[in-house]
Order: structure tokens, then C-alpha cells, then sequence
């Protein structure tokens, strides 16, 4: 049988000897089929340790109430159901199926806001999201990106160069700086070079047997390019292009070329006056340059006849069929100009210039 707190046997008893009726303490209701009278009363303890009382009405039984206990000594062991109220002393094993409170997901913080901590009834505490502005200590990673830099900046204006970039992420600029000169003392001397196989300037030129095979060099004074050959016994002088030169050539086979072509140039420069042909078509005076040896230029009457000058200048002299003319006196074919008159002139020595074909009637001025 199972035991009962002491008040709940005192009560049953008490009621038994007032009512003058039977009482009956069962295991189980299936026992008091048959016994009693009404108004009898009657316990029935279960296995599971449950208590109910019945009465007896007109010989049959009804539960009219359940055994509540308002204090429970001893061990508790079984499943407990419904809500227990009141203080529990003791040690409580095992865990509860859930809490009331966390029964369910609580509603989540606002946006812009993250929880704080969780109240009894299961709510959040939420608080605005905090702004860090200051980091102190150690930090490790790398931020996926700086925001000033999320975006390529604008570049800087045409003439200008980047000359560092800002905290906010635009371009520093300045204006493209103007190289106006570059020092060149400790690579290059100013003067010639065989160690660095250069020659600056008018210079002379490099050593022979202090050039490499290979190595070049451009003789500012001749406007000759020296270039050193490959078994480096030898240096190769080549001519540049649109210069004069003032080295002689020497060459045993041919010399092709074209000669200049002037058209009514009245005053030829001095390098305008080896090898050239100068066409005129009307009444002009072409004045040739001072005379240096091994000039060569022809005047020709291209068109209808036209009075032709050649005129020197005032230290040459223009020598004629063997006559030499006065300094400073030129030819003409003024006096029977016909078309296709010519004259060609060879300066055979300085300030000479000598007459070495002719067509029409070429005469001193």
C-alpha cells in the first residue's frame, strides 16, 4: 500500500466517526464493487501513487473529489504532470522539456539594432548597432575594401600627374614636370670617353684600340658616324644623311647619286652648290656663294629667252674662255639670250670660278 501524509488518513477517519458510515481504503475502484451502502465512503490508491474519494449513493460509487496534498515529504519518483506550485527544497534531476518563456523563436531586433541580453519572458533587449570610431589593440584580417576606395577615382587632368592619393581616395595632381636638362658628369665625360665608348659633342674621336666591336660614335666636327668592326681591327666611318661633310671619299668602284635640282633660286648656299642645276624661268641674277674648291653648279634658261646674271661675290673671280674678269664682277647673256641658254661653273680653287660649259652668247657684265 502506499503511504499517505499524515492529515489525509486523520481526515478520512474523522469523517467516518461523524457520518456513522463505513470507509473503505482500496487499491483500486474495481474493489468496491458489491461492498457498501450509501453514504458510505471509500480511498483507492492506484500503482502510480494517485489518490481518489468516492462516495457511496444509493449503492453505487462516484468519485466525487481527488486526494490533494499541501506538503509532500520523501523522495518523488515518476513522471509529474500539471503545474507544481509552491517552493521545491530538494535536489531537482534531470532537465524540463522546455521553458515556457523559450518556447519559440522571440521576435527579432529592429533593423539597426542587435540584442543586449534576453528578459525572463523571453523577449530581446535590442540597442542600436554601435559606431566604432576608435580601435585600440591588435587587429587582424583585411577589411574586404576602404569605402573611400570602393570606387576608381577621377583621373587627374590632361598635363598633369598623380603625385599621391588622399585619405578621402582622390588623386593628389601636379602639373607634368619639363625635363630641361639631364647631368650626365658621372656617366659620361664631357669630353672623349674610352671608357664609357663615347665621344660628347665637337670632341675627336675615341681610340681606336679602346673601342669595342660594335661600338659607335658620331664626330660632331666631320658629321661622320665611326662604327668599330667586328674583329675590332678596324673602324668604319659612314656619312649622315642631310649633313656636309668636310672628309674627303675615296672609292674604286661607282658613285651613283642624283644632283640637286633648283628651281629660280636666286641666292644657292653653299650646299646647294656641289652638284647642282639650277632652272630658271625669267629675267633673274642668281648670286653664287664665296668659291671654295670643288663646288659645281649650272645655271640653265628653262622657257621663252630671258636675260640671265650670274654674279659673284666681291673676293671671286669667274674666269671665262681663259679671261678672268674683275673681283666681284659676274656673266650675263644678255646680249643674244636665247631659250635654253646655260652656263655651268667649277670652282677649281677658292674664290675661282671657272667656266667649264656654256650655251648662247656669255659675255663679262
Amino acid at each position: 500500500m502506499k503511504r499517505f501524509a499524515l492529515f489525509a488518513l486523520i481526515t478520512l477517519l474523522t469523517a467516518s466517526a461523524v457520518w456513522g458510515a463505513s470507509f473503505y481504503w482500496v487499491e483500486t475502484s474495481a474493489e468496491l464493487s458489491g461492498v457498501g451502502a450509501a453514504g458510505d465512503r471509500a480511498i483507492t490508491i492506484d500503482n502510480n501513487g494517485v489518490a481518489s474519494v468516492y462516495y457511496n449513493d444509493a449503492g453505487s460509487w462516484t468519485v466525487v473529489d481527488n486526494l490533494v496534498a499541501t506538503r509532500f515529504v520523501g523522495a518523488l519518483t515518476g513522471a509529474v504532470t500539471g503545474n507544481v506550485t509552491g517552493n521545491v527544497t530538494g535536489t531537482v534531476s534531470g532537465n524540463a522539456g522546455t521553458a515556457s518563456a523559450l518556447a519559440a523563436d522571440p521576435a527579432d531586433c529592429a533593423a539597426g539594432q542587435v540584442a543586449t541580453g534576453i528578459a525572463a519572458s523571453g523577449a530581446l533587449s535590442c540597442t542600436a548597432t554601435p559606431s566604432v570610431t576608435t580601435l585600440t589593440g591588435a587587429v587582424t584580417g583585411n577589411a574586404s575594401t576602404a569605402t573611400a576606395l570602393a570606387a576608381d577615382p577621377a583621373d587627374c587632368s590632361a598635363g598633369e600627374v598623380a603625385t599621391g592619393i588622399a585619405a578621402s581616395g582622390a588623386l593628389t595632381c601636379t602639373a607634368t614636370p619639363t625635363v630641361t636638362s639631364i647631368t650626365a658628369a658621372n656617366f659620361i665625360s664631357t669630353a672623349v670617353d674610352n671608357a664609357h665608348q663615347a665621344a660628347i659633342g665637337n670632341s675627336g674621336p675615341l681610340n681606336d684600340n679602346a673601342m669595342s666591336s660594335g661600338s659607335l660614335w658620331l664626330n660632331g666636327s666631320t658629321n661622320m658616324v665611326n662604327v668599330r668592326n667586328y674583329d675590332n681591327d678596324a673602324t668604319l666611318q659612314v656619312f649622315t644623311s642631310g649633313a656636309a661633310h668636310t672628309l674627303n671619299f675615296a672609292t674604286t668602284g661607282t658613285l651613283t647619286g642624283g644632283i640637286m635640282i633648283l628651281d629660280n633660286t636666286a641666292g644657292p648656299t653653299a650646299a646647294q652648290s656641289y652638284g647642282s642645276l639650277n632652272l630658271v624661268n625669267a629675267a633673274i641674277t642668281v648670286t653664287l656663294p664665296t668659291a671654295v674648291a670643288g663646288m659645281a653648279t649650272c645655271v640653265m634658261d628653262n622657257g621663252a629667252a630671258h636675260d640671265i646674271i650670274v654674279d659673284v661675290q666681291a673676293t671671286d673671280n669667274v674666269i671665262l674662255v681663259g679671261v678672268q674678269g674683275a673681283a666681284g664682277v659676274g656673266i650675263t647673256n644678255a646680249s643674244g639670250s636665247s631659250t635654253g641658254d646655260y652656263v655651268c661653273l667649277v670652282a677649281a680653287l677658292a674664290n675661282k670660278w671657272y667656266v667649264m660649259g656654256k650655251q648662247g652668247t656669255w659675255a663679262s657684265q
